[in-house]
C-alpha cells in the first residue's frame, strides 16, 4: 500500500515542502533514497541507526500507510514562498509491527517526523470516484510529540543504534467543500485548492488539491469540483483556490488565473463579503475567513467561489492558425503557442500568444510583419507535471533550429501544426556496494549535442520530474522523464561533505555508455552501483580551561570549509568526548565556551572557521585525538554617536577576526549585534587577538562604515586594530561625522565640499 501511495503525485507533494534547498531548473535529479525497516537488514560495518515504533492512541501498531522521515543537522529552517524547508535525508515505513529504522547513519545530530501517507487530499472526481481511496487519517508530528518542526527533539547518533524513538499518532481534522465560479457555467475549472495554517511565521501552506490531480491528457474539469483535505493537525486554517481558465473557444490568454477564498456565509440582513479574486496581489488569503480545525472532526460545505475575470473572445483577426496534437493525433486543448519576432538574441521579441481549445486549434493575432518563430508548450501549473515536450515549429528543440515563418499584415497563414511529443523516461536505482540504499544521492544527467557533452537542462521544476513518474521509498528506485537524445549519466551519493561519484557503464564521463532515447521510449534497468567507504574513523580528545578538565563543553565537528558543524557532542566528567563513525577525510572541531569569560575556538587557536586547522583523518586512521584549551576571554564595548553627540540606536555592529590580510571584511563576521537605544553594545567571549569592527545604519552614507579614523584629505573612515587582551575590556566608541550621515531635511555631502 505505502509503495502504491509513495507512487502518487500527492507523496511526492509533501516531500518537497520539507526538502532542504531551493530546486533548480536543471535535470539535476536529487534522490531521497531510502533504508527498508523490516526483518533484518544488512548492515555495514560501523554503522549509526534510529529505531522506533509507530502506534495509534489505543496503543495498536501502524504500518501500511505511515511513514517515517529522518533529518539531518544543520537543519537550516526557512520559509519560502509558504514552504517550509529542512534537509531530509531518508523516508522509510514501519513493519507490521509498527517497528521502523535507519540504518547505516553517518555520525550526526537527526529529527524524526511521522506521516500518515493515506491521501491527503482530492478534487473534481478524484474524490467520488476512488471509493477504495484510503484517505489520511493521522496528523503529522516530529519526535518528541510536537507538531512544530523547530521544537522536535534532537537525536544523536555516533556509530551505535539508537532505540526508543517512538511516536503516538493521533487522529487529525478534515475539511470538505466545492469550488465555483460565480458568473458562468459554460467554462470549465482547473487549478490548485490550498489550505493555509497559521503559525508564528504567518500563514504557511499546510496542504494542496490540484483540480487536475487524477487528469489524463483528454481529461475535462469538472465544472463545480469536490475536494477533501484530511489528516489536519489542530489549529486555525485559511482556504484559497488559484484557478486556469480554460476557454471553449480559442483566445489571446491575458488573464488566466483567478483567485478566491472560502468565506463565512453572510447571516441574513448582512452584505456578502468581499471576495478577492485578483492573483495579482499577492495576499489571496488576507479575505479569508479563519477555520478552527480539531481533532478527528470533518467540517463540510467550505465552499469556494471564485468571481472569474472573462476577456472579450478575440475577434476573427489576420494571424497564423493551426491545430495541435499528439503522436497519436489526439487534440491537445491548453497549450500555450508563443511567437517571437526574428532575428533576436535568444527569446527574440514577445507579441501576443494564444492557447488551443478543445479541439486542439487555436488563433494567433499578429499586428507587425516580419519573420517568426512559434513556441508550442504546455503551461506549468503549481503541482501539475508536464506531460509533453515543449517544442519549435517544425519539429525543433531549439530556438536557433526552428522554422521561420513570414507574415504580412493583414495575411493570415493557415495550417501551423504541430505535433507534440511526450516525455521519454529512464528508470533505474543507486545503490551502494553491496546492495545498500544511499542516504542522499544526485544523478547528473549529460546529452551530447553539437559541442559534445554538456549537462542536460529541463524546463521541469523537481516536483514535475517526481511527479511524472514513481518514486519507490524501499528499493531507491528513480525515474527521469527525459526528451529524445543520447545522454549519459552519473551518480554521486554525498555523506556529510564526501563525495562519491561513478557513471552508468564506466569511472569517468568519457568510459560511460552512451543511452539512446528514443521518442517516447521507456528505458528500464539503468542501475548505477557505488563503490562508497564504510564509516571506521573517530575524532576523540579532551577539553580543558584553567588545566582542569571541563565537562559540559559542546565540541562541534564542521567538514573543512563549511560554514555550520553536522554533528556536536558534550565533554564527559573528564572533559572528554568522541565523535565516531566518520568517514575519512578533512574537519574541522570546534569547542564553545561554557561561561563568558572563556573563548570558544577552533582546533588551531581561531575563533572563526575559515582560519581554522584542517583535521585529515585517512582511511587507515581508526582514531585521532583532538585536544583543545579553552583560553580566558576579552571583551569588547562601545558607544556609537552622531556628530552632534546623539546616540544612533538600532546600528548593527559586526566584529571581525583579523589575520592582517586585505579582505578581513569579505569573511563572514564572528559576532552580530545592535545598539540599543543608548547606543551602546557590547560582546564578550572574544579570543584574544587582533579584531575589526564594521557598523551598519540605514542613515550611513556610505552604509558600511568601519570603526576607525577620518582621514581628511581622503574623507574616509581608515580601519583601527582593536587588540582584545584576556580579561580585559577593550573600548571601540566612535562618533560618526556629519558627512556620513543622512537627515530628515537634507543629506550631509563628503566633508571635502563644506
Amino acid at each position: 500500500m505505502l509503495k502504491q501511495l509513495a507512487h502518487s503525485y500527492r507523496y511526492c507533494r509533501f516531500m518537497i515542502l520539507i526538502l532542504s534547498s531551493a530546486t533548480t531548473a536543471t535535470l539535476l535529479l536529487l534522490l531521497l533514497l531510502v533504508n527498508g525497516a523490516g526483518g533484518a537488514p544488512a548492515v555495514p560495518a560501523a554503522p549509526g541507526s534510529i529505531h522506533g515504533q509507530v502506534r495509534d492512541e489505543m496503543g495498536r501498531p501502524l504500518s501500511d500507510t505511515i511513514y517515517v522521515s529522518l533529518y539531518a543537522y544543520p537543519f537550516q529552517i526557512t520559509h519560502t514562498n509558504g514552504f517550509l524547508y529542512a534537509n531530509l535525508m531518508q523516508v522509510t515505513a514501519p513493519d507490521e509491527a509498527g517497528f521502523y529504522a535507519f540504518t547505516a547513519l553517518p555520525s550526526g545530530v537527526y529529527r524524526v517526523g511521522f506521516y500518515d501517507a493515506g491521501t491527503s487530499a482530492c478534487a473534481g472526481g478524484a474524490c467520488s470516484s476512488c471509493p477504495t481511496c484510503v484517505y489520511r487519517h493521522y496528523a503529522a508530528q516530529f519526535y518528541r510529540d510536537t507538531l512544530d518542526f523547530a521544537t522536535a527533539q534532537d537525536i544523536l547518533v555516533m556509530g551505535a543504534p539508537i532505540t526508543g524513538i517512538d511516536a503516538t499518532m493521533r487522529r487529525g481534522g478534515a475539511l470538505t467543500g466545492t469550488v465555483t465560479l460565480s458568473n458562468t457555467a459554460d467554462h470549465t475549472i482547473e487549478g490548485l485548492v490550498t489550505l493555509y495554517r497559521q503559525t508564528p511565521a504567518g500563514w504557511q501552506v499546510a496542504e494542496t488539491a490540484n483540480l487536475r490531480e487524477y487528469a489524463t491528457p483528454t481529461f475535462t474539469p469538472e465544472l463545480n469540483p469536490i475536494f477533501r483535505l484530511s489528516g489536519l493537525a489542530p489549529g486555525l486554517y485559511r482556504l484559497c483556490a488559484t484557478l486556469r481558465h480554460t476557454y471553449p473557444d480559442a483566445t489571446v490568454g491575458t488573464v488566466l488565473l483567478w483567485t478566491g477564498c472560502y468565506q463565512q456565509p453572510a447571516a441574513a440582513g448582512q452584505a456578502a463579503p468581499a471576495n478577492a479574486s485578483d492573483l495579482l496581489t499577492l495576499e489571496p488569503i488576507a479575505s479569508a475567513t479563519d477555520i478552527s480545525v480539531t481533532t478527528a472532526i470533518t467540517l463540510t460545505n467550505r465552499n469556494i467561489v471564485v468571481t472569474p475575470f472573462l476577456p472579450d473572445p478575440l475577434p476573427d483577426s489576420p494571424g497564423m492558425r493551426g491545430k495541435v496534437t499528439t503522436t497519436d493525433h489526439r487534440p491537445l486543448p491548453g497549450i500555450r503557442v508563443t511567437a517571437y519576432l526574428s532575428p533576436s538574441t535568444s527569446s527574440g521579441e514577445r507579441v501576443p500568444y494564444a492557447y488551443t481549445n478543445q479541439l486542439g486549434d487555436y488563433r494567433l493575432p499578429l499586428t507587425t510583419g516580419g519573420a517568426y518563430v512559434l513556441n508550442f508548450s504546455e503551461p506549468a501549473a503549481p503541482y501539475h507535471a508536464q506531460h509533453y515536450i515543449s517544442t519549435y515549429y517544425q519539429d525543433a528543440s531549439e530556438f536557433d533550429k526552428a522554422t521561420l515563418l513570414a507574415w504580412q499584415p493583414g495575411q493570415t497563414l493557415p495550417n501551423i501544426d504541430v505535433t507534440l511529443h511526450g516525455w521519454s523516461q529512464i528508470t533505474g536505482t543507486v545503490k551502494l556496494t553491496g546492495g545498500y540504499v544511499a542516504e542522499f544521492a544526485e544523478i547528473d544527467v549529460y546529452r551530447k549535442g553539437d559541442a559534445g557533452w554538456t549537462r542536460a537542462t529541463s524546463q521541469h521544476s523537481f516536483c514535475s520530474l517526481f511527479c511524472a513518474g514513481e518514486y519507490n521509498l524501499r528499493t531507491g528506485a528513480y525515474r527521469l522523464p527525459l526528451a529524445p537524445g543520447i545522454y549519459r549519466l552519473a551518480a554521486t551519493v554525498r555523506i556529510k561533505g564526501q563525495r562519491f561519484t561513478t557513471y552508468y557503464g564506466g569511472a569517468t564521463l568519457e568510459q560511460a555508455t552512451d543511452l539512446l532515447i528514443q521518442s517516447e521510449e521507456q528505458r528500464g534497468e539503468v542501475n548505477i552501483e557505488l563503490d562508497a567507504e564504510q564509516f571506521e574513523t573517530s575524532l576523540r580528545g579532551q577539553v580543558m580551561a584553567d588545566g582542569a578538565p571541563r565537562t559540559g563543553v559542546r565540541v562541534e565537528v564542521y567538514n573543512s570549509g563549511a560554514g555550520r558543524p553536522f554533528v556536536y557532542v558534550t565533554t564527559d566528567a573528564k572533559g572528554e568526548y568522541a565523535v565516531t563513525g566518520l568517514l575519512a577525510g578533512q574537519y574541522l572541531v570546534r569547542a564553545l565556551a561554557p561561561e563568558p569569560h572563556y573563548a570558544s575556538l577552533f582546533y588551531g587557536d581561531q575563533p572563526a572557521s575559515w582560519a581554522a586547522q584542517p583535521i585529515t583523518i585517512t582511511p587507515d586512521a581508526l582514531g585521532i585525538q583532538v585536544d583543545l584549551n579553552l583560553p580566558h576571554a576579552g571583551a569588547l564595548d562601545g558607544i556609537l554617536r552622531r556628530f552632534d553627540g546623539q546616540p544612533l540606536s538600532g546600528a548593527t555592529v559586526w566584529v571581525h577576526w583579523y589575520t592582517g590580510d586585505g579582505g578581513w571584511e569579505q569573511h563572514p563576521p564572528l559576532v552580530e549585534t545592535l545598539t540599543d537605544p543608548q547606543g551602546h553594545w557590547a560582546v564578550q567571549g572574544l579570543l584574544p587577538g587582533v579584531y575589526r569592527v564594521r557598523y551598519r545604519h540605514s542613515d550611513f552614507w556610505p552604509p558600511s562604515i568601519p570603526y576607525g579614523t577620518l582621514d581628511e584629505t581622503t574623507n574616509r573612515y581608515t580601519p583601527s586594530d582593536l587588540k582584545i587582551k584576556p580579561d580585559e575590556v577593550t573600548s571601540a566608541a566612535m562618533t560618526i561625522a556629519g558627512g556620513y550621515l543622512r537627515t530628515p531635511a537634507r543629506l550631509f555631502l563628503p566633508l571635502v565640499t563644506r
